[in-house]
């Protein structure tokens, strides 16, 4: 009967210390690993000592690292910290170990001794420095009374440390548009290339394949509050390349998924990339060479590559390209001479035609105009009016009107709807022989005047 009961209250102990025993569970997302740390508090944990001598509690691992899919993972157990909390005392910390430490007691680590229920803290630490793969990382403690005790005890015995780190891929963008502005008419001669993005993030515990596309075939174009859906400028003039954190080859956007690279879970979970845009000159003076603004949508996908945790993340950028109103006017030969010779000269007038004498660019519809700044030419005193001056397109020119009396009142000279970029005009002036007798007994010599052109928008 003896050993019957004796059984039976030993049974009735064991019992106790499983409903003492818990787990210590963390949960590591993309927030908390960014936080560096997390701290979790154990409840229910008793120790009583009645008799004893250099006696107290102690704990220790069954391992040095946490446990990941039966083999011991990257995260060091003396990368957590401990304490006790008795009396709403919270007592000093310490590292786990794989040795028996004393918590409460005789030389105890914590500096606490007492008898009673306590609460234990446990706290990860360094959190950023790994790479946490989605999964369940677990550690064992054991706790038991050292040194001489009698009619003492402490519980539970065990408890299992474990990190939960849930499947996610949380991507983070700092603004939700992108804004170019093609504001140098250089651009349309060299190609415009974006200053580097760092814009798009993402925090993970998954690797993943990061991909990019358009929300439209075209950019939708708006000028003057009117816009055009089917601008005919088209999303693959506009190319896309990773450079953090691979450096990847330039790709022309379209409205399919295009993988622009790959990603493994890094140290911190972290991820942050960086990109840069770029449209060639071609295409700049091909589809995007009127002022006003171009837009769209990039639409970016994070796909995991672990099947165990098939997750996709789904964001949009919206894009404008702004194109102003620029202008550009260059002369070739700052100094025309028409000079009367000789007999012929007279006898039949004098020209000169100058090939690419005007340059222009314009991303609008324009005007050149030009005028005399003074109604005469003038040498010294003497003068000679200005009227006798013609000018117009060189031979095989099509583009230029003909003036055939300079004044000083602005006279259209080119009249395009149409921008262009660095069109060349070829100009001739004479002057006809019907104006010989206006200056034929003038003082000889070199008359001059000042022509000034103008460039305006249409």
């Amino acid at each position: 009967m003896l050993k019957i009961k004796l059984g039976f209250f030993l049974f009735f102990l064991n019992s106790l210390r499983v409903l003492y025993a818990q787990d210590v569970v963390f949960t590591l997302n993309g927030s908390t690993i960014q936080n560096n740390e997390q701290t979790k508090i154990s409840t229910g944990n008793e120790i009583n000592i009645l008799l004893g001598f250099l006696s107290g509690g102690a704990v220790r691992a069954n391992q040095n690292f946490f446990i990941k899919n039966n083999q011991n993972s990257f995260y060091p157990i003396s990368n957590v910290t401990s304490t006790v909390e008795y009396a709403n005392q919270v007592y000093n910390w310490f590292n786990l170990s794989n040795t028996d430490q004393v918590i409460v007691g005789y030389n105890a680590v914590t500096g606490a001794n007492f008898n009673g229920y306590f609460n234990m803290h446990f706290r990860l630490n360094r959190i950023r420095n790994y790479a946490w793969l989605a999964g369940t990382y677990t550690a064992d403690l054991y706790f038991r009374l050292v040194s001489i005790n009698i009619f003492s005890y402490i519980r539970p015995d065990y408890k299992k440390l474990q990190i939960n780190v849930p499947g996610f891929i949380d991507p983070y963008i700092t603004y939700n548009q992108y804004h170019f502005t093609i504001d140098r008419l250089d651009y349309f001669r060299q190609g415009f290339e974006s200053q580097l993005i760092n814009n798009i993030s993402a925090v993970h515990s998954l690797p993943f394949n990061f991909f990019q596309k358009a929300a439209n075939n075209q950019f939708s174009y708006t000028k003057n509050s009117t816009t055009v859906n089917n601008s005919g400028s088209p999303i693959s003039a506009l190319q896309v390349k990773n450079t953090q954190p691979n450096n990847s080859n330039y790709i022309r956007m379209n409205t399919a998924y295009q993988q622009l690279g790959s990603r493994l879970v890094p140290v911190g979970n972290l991820t942050e990339y960086q990109q840069r845009f770029f449209i060639s000159a071609e295409d700049l003076k091909r589809y995007f060479l009127n002022s006003g603004t171009y837009s769209n949508t990039l639409q970016y996908r994070l796909t995991s590559t672990n099947l165990d945790y098939p997750l996709t993340k789904d964001f949009p950028i919206n894009l404008s390209i702004d194109v102003p109103d620029l202008s550009e006017m260059l002369v070739k030969e700052g100094q025309v001479d028409l000079s009367f010779d000789d007999r012929i000269d007279y006898q039949q007038g004098v020209s000169k035609e100058i090939k690419g004498h005007l340059t222009i660019s314009k991303t609008s519809g324009f005007q050149v105009s030009v005028r005399a700044n003074s109604p005469y030419f003038q040498m010294g005193t003497s003068r000679i009016p200005v009227n006798i001056l013609s000018i117009g397109p060189a031979q095989g020119e099509q583009k230029v009107l003909p003036i055939n009396a300079v004044s000083t009142t602005n006279q259209t000279l080119i009249n395009s709807s149409q921008a262009v970029i660095d069109q060349q005009y070829d100009i001739k002036y004479s002057i006809a022989l019907k104006h010989v007798p206006t200056f034929i007994g003038s003082t000889k010599g070199t008359y001059s005047t000042t022509l000034i052109y103008t460039l305006t928008a249409q």
